[in-house]
């Protein structure tokens, strides 16, 4: 970015949506917002590549007006777009006599939240039931993950990000990994209806 992307341009930004983030050693004042006349000191060093000059404001975006619920941040971590929200996700596999856990969190936004989290719970369908221990683990693995991914749902589209967000894909219920939740409760089904359960 060139200095001239550190001001407020034509008005368009609004002190309400946006804040000013000046780079390191801009001696700028605490909530200085620039005109469209300021120029930042020649005798300041440059912006580093790609620097983000204005962010929102206390989970504002500058182009809707959302405003971050309690919890909340604007920026996700992976991609750098906004609203995004903070969540965790986990993803099982079961060993036959032990298990592992995969705990991915931060703040995330719509696509990235809903890439990530699609993408550990289709794992946790196929491989999440092999061991005493995971049978009684996986069904609340799904659950919580999909908590995460229901409030992930409501969020808008990420805009203003700084990188590609990650592709959300089809939805979990649309992908082949569902074979690995319909097999366990058809089997289960077949063992009651044997009376080999209950």
């Amino acid at each position: 970015m060139g200095r001239r992307d550190a001001t407020a341009g034509d008005g368009h930004l609004s002190t309400k949506a946006v804040r000013f983030n000046p780079p390191p050693g801009w001696l700028v004042p605490a909530g200085f917002f620039p005109d469209a006349s300021w120029r930042p000191d020649p005798s300041w060093p440059p912006a580093p590549l790609d620097w983000q000059f204005w962010i929102p404001r206390n989970g504002i975006s500058a182009e809707d007006g959302y405003v971050a619920a309690e919890g909340e941040e604007a920026i996700c971590q992976i991609c750098g777009g906004f609203p995004a929200t903070a969540v965790n996700f986990q993803g099982l596999q079961g060993l036959i006599l032990a298990s592992r856990i995969q705990t991915v969190g931060g703040r995330l936004c719509k696509s990235c939240g809903l890439s990530t989290g699609r993408k550990l719970s289709g794992s946790t369908l196929l491989f999440g039931w092999w061991s005493p221990k995971s049978l009684v683990h996986t069904p609340i693995v799904l659950l919580m993950n999909s908590f995460s991914l229901l409030r992930l749902g409501r969020l808008a589209p990420p805009s203003g990000s700084r990188a590609r967000p990650l592709d959300p894909g089809r939805s979990l219920w649309l992908r082949f990994q569902m074979a690995g939740f319909i097999l366990p409760v058809g089997l289960l089904l077949w063992a009651v209806h044997k009376g080999w359960i209950g």
